[in-house]
């Protein structure tokens, strides 16, 4: 591997040690790969890793990586919430970062509701950018997360994204149309597909607790979204689930929470693996 951040992958240990300039090119490298893609991924692979929530679990997102490249696994998609939380959230998306730009073919990230000032705001990541010093930072990331593609389309069937579908999405392709960096608060379609949640025993969109502009959906509605959009499964992460996944529908959603150590909870973290036409749930004990 040929690439000017390849001494964070080999070395992560040293992350908290980053220089500003370093930091400045990192960031900088990244949003151009996130601006160089489609709002809405179309990814093809025979083997696929997906990543739920890490949250500053960067322990567990290196082994999470180790696996991926020990198993020699195509591609590898994080589904968002990279930061707040957790005690390592900078090493954890200064990482994140250094693997999409030495591997843009192969490491794929998603934003999640964290990676919006409507949550890293007040669950932890200004603090700990202030704490280090890096105040400037929190600006700069959150620019960058603006970026990020917020849904992915693999092997024509699944539909990959951090929460859910969106009240007023009927064309997957309407994400595409999407300008970035948005205003989450304005896109509504964005603020929905990075917050909503599926229940069981409810029909259309019901109000979520999450807050206003945030729903529940039923499997009716997505099932109709599936139908109309030549889908079938939905992968995606946002809840926390101490197994470290939960199936929903019939096993139609898989929803997947991939951090071992969370606000003090010990979760069985899992992440989801696909080879050929075969999806499994892989715990990280």
């Amino acid at each position: 591997m040929s690439c000017q951040f390849e001494s964070i992958i080999k070395e992560p240990k040293k992350i908290s040690k980053i220089k500003p300039q370093v930091l400045d090119a990192l960031i900088e490298q990244a949003t151009s790969q996130f601006r160089a893609e489609f709002n809405l991924l179309k990814i093809k692979a025979e083997s696929v890793v997906f990543v739920g929530d890490t949250h500053g679990d960067f322990d567990t997102t290196l082994r999470i990586v180790e696996y991926f490249f020990d198993n020699d696994i195509e591609k590898i998609i994080f589904i968002g919430d990279y930061v707040d939380r957790g005690p390592k959230q900078l090493e954890n998306v200064v990482y994140l970062y250094a693997l999409k730009v030495c591997y843009p073919t192969k490491v794929f990230l998603l934003r999640g509701n964290h990676e919006t000032p409507l949550a890293n705001a007040y669950y932890g990541f200004k603090d700990i950018m202030i704490e280090l010093g890096l105040e400037p930072y929190y600006d700069k990331f959150n620019k960058s997360f603006g970026f990020i593609p917020v849904a992915a389309i693999v092997n024509d069937v699944f539909f990959v994204v951090h929460g859910g579908i969106a009240s007023k999405l009927n064309d997957v392709e309407q994400i595409n149309a999407i300008p970035r960096p948005d205003d989450v608060w304005s896109a509504n379609i964005v603020m929905e597909l990075l917050w909503n949640d599926p229940r069981e025993n409810i029909s259309g969109f019901v109000p979520s607790y999450r807050g206003p502009g945030i729903y529940f959906f039923g499997r009716d509605v997505f099932e109709e979204f599936m139908q109309k959009n030549g889908l079938e499964k939905m992968i995606r992460a946002h809840e926390v689930f101490l197994e470290g996944y939960h199936y929903y529908f019939d096993k139609q959603i898989l929803s997947l929470f991939s951090s071992k150590n969370y606000v003090g909870r010990k979760i069985d973290a899992k992440i989801g693996k696909l080879e050929g036409d075969k999806l499994t749930v892989v715990s990280l004990r």
